[in-house]
């Protein structure tokens, strides 16, 4: 039985491309994407509809609040649709994802006590090793999953030998930005579970290129960098809503536990750069 052939792929419309993005209409050739993306010119005029139309606070009861409120509800139903989380609410705003992860470890740290150990890996950016390391003060240990020195990937037998009873969390990056590297998410995490423990992952380097669905890869806590894919400079962490609810809050003291994800959101999320 022959294979149908593959169809080609429609050609990519560059110069279409390159005007959505006000940016690169300058002579400017720019190489650093690493460090943030341009911004679509879409999301400009977000921007811009949402500071002329809607720069009051949230929580009125007349039109224009009840509109800046929608509008933050907007940017967390399009991040949830974009990371497949089950509900908008499971979407945490943050300045940045260094913040983002910074937050969590602060929202986590009375979830740990002397002795409790946390794995990082040394191929992953310092925003998801750092903000844990922090947790020291607490009396946590820390184990290092270094990558295979023959293939430079990380090893699910390495991470098995770390394990012990007093695991708590796995800090694992999706996408090395050091190696380029693209680590296999869903067994990491399945086997993080068994082992009792959580997993946060940083999708920063992941998310410019390919698609993340947390709940296909049943993650318990994910960041990305908003403006290094092609937005205003922010941040999404994702978590799941019943672990979120657990978290200490980080807001005003009359943010109770139920206050989801907002007691997350010190000073409030930027209702423009959400939306």
């Amino acid at each position: 039985m022959s294979q149908a052939k593959p169809q080609p792929l429609p050609e990519l419309d560059v110069d279409r491309v390159r005007s959505a993005f006000p940016g690169l209409a300058t002579p400017w050739a720019f190489f650093d994407n690493a460090g943030g993306t341009q911004i679509l010119g879409s999301a400009i005029e977000r921007l811009n509809e949402h500071l002329v139309h809607r720069m009051v606070q949230t929580g009125g009861s007349y039109a224009v609040s009840q509109q800046a409120a929608a509008s933050l509800q907007t940017g967390r139903e399009g991040i949830a649709t974009l990371l497949n989380a089950a509900r908008p609410e499971e979407i945490v705003f943050a300045p940045a994802a260094t913040v983002a992860c910074q937050n969590l470890a602060r929202a986590m740290a009375s979830q740990f006590t002397e002795g409790d150990e946390i794995i990082v890996t040394v191929t992953d950016h310092e925003s998801n090793i750092g903000p844990w390391m922090l947790l020291a003060e607490r009396g946590v240990q820390f184990r290092f999953w270094a990558p295979n020195p023959e293939t430079l990937e990380l090893d699910l037998a390495d991470l098995e030998a770390l394990f012990t009873p007093r695991t708590k969390l796995v800090a694992v990056t999706a996408t090395s930005n050091i190696l380029g590297t693209v680590n296999p998410i869903p067994a990491i995490a399945r086997r993080v579970h068994e082992a009792g423990a959580l997993v946060c992952v940083d999708a920063v380097a992941c998310a410019p290129h390919r698609a993340i669905d947390v709940q296909a890869w049943d993650v318990d806590y994910l960041f990305f960098s908003i403006y290094k894919t092609f937005g205003p400079h922010f941040a999404a962490l994702y978590g799941r809503y019943e672990l979120l609810a657990e978290l200490d809050g980080l807001y005003h003291y009359f943010y109770g536990r139920d206050r989801v994800p907002m007691k997350l959101e010190p000073g409030n999320a930027s209702y423009e750069l959400a939306y």
